[in-house]
């Protein structure tokens, strides 16, 4: 073979070498691209879906309105705004850092209540803990009311400690005042029942919005809750994987000469 044959054979292979060389580097630039983009898209879709978990899971009033835990000494006058009505000057008290209500001599009902303002406020509930001792009897009754109006009452007779929230409709919107009221009756003297951490929530909305206590709440700007924002989130996670998908077909175009299907 002559040295120009030689010599024309040593470049062919040092041109195949190279182009393989160049495609394979071409290839894992395509690649690490592809992985790189499929990372992206995972970390967004968990935080997607950690915000989705937290939604589902996060209660939707925004403001507490008033709060009381009754954590102060043993008295008989609960002050902090509550007013009494009782028989006996010791019925309604603070006892073990709760709101005892009884009925000691057995005269009607009796009754604590706190009034509060809710205005600016919409969609108002009440959340407590009540604690029922083995005395009572099942013709026992306990109840809330909001004003003058009896909105949840439940029979007592079962001893033990019970969670509750209670809507109190519109009624409750955009009120100056409020009264928020506690009553028992009980038929035998003696009988009694505990309170403890009454909440009251409510959705803020702007001063200038407020038309009434009925009406306000048509003319509320809306706030996007937690599910909406996940929705939002996934949203953005689509438009990564079409973009991510995107980049990787024009990538094999360039490099390798060929149309990529959409």
């Amino acid at each position: 073979m002559t040295t120009l044959a030689k010599g024309a054979r040593q470049m062919c292979a040092v041109r195949f070498t190279s182009v393989h060389k160049s495609k394979r580097i071409s290839v894992l630039k395509t690649v690490l691209q592809s992985a790189l983009c499929t990372a992206d898209l995972a970390r967004y879709l968990a935080f997607s879906i950690c915000v989705s978990a937290f939604g589902l899971s996060t209660h939707s009033h925004a403001s507490l309105i008033y709060n009381d835990d009754f954590a102060r000494a043993n008295t008989s006058i609960v002050s902090n705004g509550w007013s009494e009505l009782e028989a006996d000057g010791n019925d309604i008290a603070i006892y073990g850092e709760r709101m005892r209500l009884r009925d000691y001599i057995n005269s009607g009902i009796t009754n604590a209540s706190i009034t509060i303002a809710t205005t600016g406020y919409q969609s108002i509930d009440i959340s407590f803990d009540w604690q029922v001792l083995s005395s009572t009897e099942a013709s026992d009754s306990f109840g809330l009311m909001v004003n003058d109006d009896t909105i949840w009452q439940t029979n007592l007779g079962t001893s033990g400690t019970f969670s509750q929230t209670v809507s109190l409709g519109d009624r409750a919107n955009n009120q100056l005042l409020l009264t928020l009221s506690f009553w028992l009756d009980v038929n035998s003297r003696t009988e009694s029942m505990y309170l403890d951490n009454i909440k009251v929530f409510g959705d803020s909305f702007d001063s200038g919005d407020i038309s009434g206590d009925n009406n306000a709440r048509d003319s509320v700007h809306s706030v996007p809750e937690p599910q909406t924002l996940s929705l939002g989130f996934l949203g953005f996670g689509i438009l990564l994987t079409l973009r991510c998908r995107r980049q990787k077909k024009k990538a094999l175009s360039q490099k390798y000469g060929f149309n990529a299907i959409n």
